[in-house]
């Protein structure tokens, strides 16, 4: 039985958009769209087929779970961290420049603690010694650990794909190319993109012609 309208039994084979293992989501989701710089989607729904660091054809879906938590929240502690957090999750369409630039920032964030770790350990096994200099070294490596981290979490947000805002119901996602957004507020397809309803080619990805 044929699947797709005006299929062609002669063409090469082509991956559903809505085949997670080819990319969720068709051009221009009727649950998103633009306000200002931000793109807004539906918690869980599917992204525009596009990379949305650069606007090109994706390579890879990154699965991705935020968190969101209001800055007043905070001052609560955790009991305002449980009450008012609010999460969501995306399959992130991402070329592979842009996949491989996202998975460094998550490691430079990782090991950005990892002096101010050392140097609090170190003060604190000096303090036996000379409870002045250790204590000196732990204050120095824990106000190193929290710049470095709170430096480098700044710096991570602007380079990926991050919430500004999460609800009950939608996500307000920054750093989104002007590419993709254009489209969203358009909608019309990016010229050399494969038809509506369909995964863009991608060399070399599982289900596609070599």
């Amino acid at each position: 039985m044929n699947q797709y309208p005006g299929h062609n039994p002669y063409a090469p084979p082509q991956a559903p958009v809505a085949n997670a293992g080819y990319g969720p989501g068709a051009y221009g989701p009727p649950s998103a769209r633009v306000e200002g710089k931000l793109l807004v989607a539906a918690n869980g729904s599917p992204l525009p087929a596009m990379c949305m660091k650069c606007g090109g054809q994706p390579t890879h879906w990154r699965p991705q779970n935020y968190r969101y938590t209001p800055p007043w929240a905070m001052f609560m502690g955790w009991l305002g961290l449980l009450i008012f957090s609010k999460k969501s999750n995306f399959q992130v369409p991402l070329c592979e420049q842009h996949r491989a630039s996202w998975k460094k920032w998550n490691l430079i964030a990782g090991l950005s603690c990892l002096p101010g770790v050392l140097l609090c350990v170190l003060g604190l096994a000096l303090t036996g010694e000379s409870s002045d200099a250790g204590a000196g070294l732990f204050i120095v490596g824990l106000l190193s650990f929290l710049v470095g981290l709170i430096g480098t979490l700044i710096v991570r947000s602007r380079m990926i794909v991050m919430p500004t805002k999460i609800d009950k119901t939608h996500s307000w996602l920054r750093g989104v190319h002007p590419t993709v957004l254009q489209f969203v507020s358009t909608p019309q397809m990016p010229q050399g993109y494969a038809p509506q309803g369909y995964a863009p080619q991608a060399q070399g990805y599982p289900g596609y012609p070599r």
